[in-house]
C-alpha cells in the first residue's frame, strides 16, 4: 500500500470533516482558494510549518501527516463551527458557518460559549 501524500491526507480530513477548502484557507487566514490550489494544483509545492501546525491542532492530527516536522507533544486547540444566521450587505449568502478558535470567541464576547448539539458545537452569546 502506497504512503498517503499530505495533500491526500488534507484532502481526506477536509472532506471527513465536511469542510469547505475555502474554510479551510481563512482558518489560516489565507485568501479562500489557497487550499483548493494546494491540493488540486499543487501549488505551493509545500505549506509552510505553521500552517501546518494549524492545520495538525484544527484536526487534531499529528502535524507530520501533513507534511510536518515530527514533535513530542502537539498543542491542543478548541475550534468550533459557528452559524452564519444573516449575511447583511450580501446578495447571495456563500457559508453557512464559519470554524473559529473558542477561546477568541470566548475573548471577543468575554462570556461562556457553547451548547453541544450533534457533531458541530452551536454557541449562543448576546455579543
Amino acid at each position: 500500500m502506497d504512503r498517503m501524500t499530505p495533500r491526500q491526507a488534507l484532502e481526506d480530513l477536509i472532506r471527513e470533516r465536511d469542510e469547505t477548502y475555502a474554510a479551510v484557507s481563512r482558518l489560516l487566514g489565507r485568501n479562500s482558494a489557497y487550499i483548493q490550489q494546494y491540493i488540486k494544483r499543487g501549488t505551493p509545492a509545500r505549506l509552510d510549518q505553521s500552517d501546518i501546525a494549524q492545520l495538525a491542532l484544527h484536526f487534531d492530527v499529528p502535524a507530520k501527516l501533513l507534511g510536518g516536522k515530527e514533535s513530542s507533544s502537539t498543542p491542543r486547540r478548541s475550534v468550533i463551527t459557528v452559524p452564519v444566521i444573516e449575511a447583511k450587505g450580501l446578495e447571495i449568502a456563500q457559508e453557512r458557518s464559519r470554524i473559529v478558535d473558542e477561546a477568541w470567541l470566548r475573548r471577543l464576547c468575554n462570556r461562556p460559549a457553547g451548547l453541544v448539539t450533534g457533531p458541530h458545537r452551536v454557541v449562543r452569546s448576546d455579543c
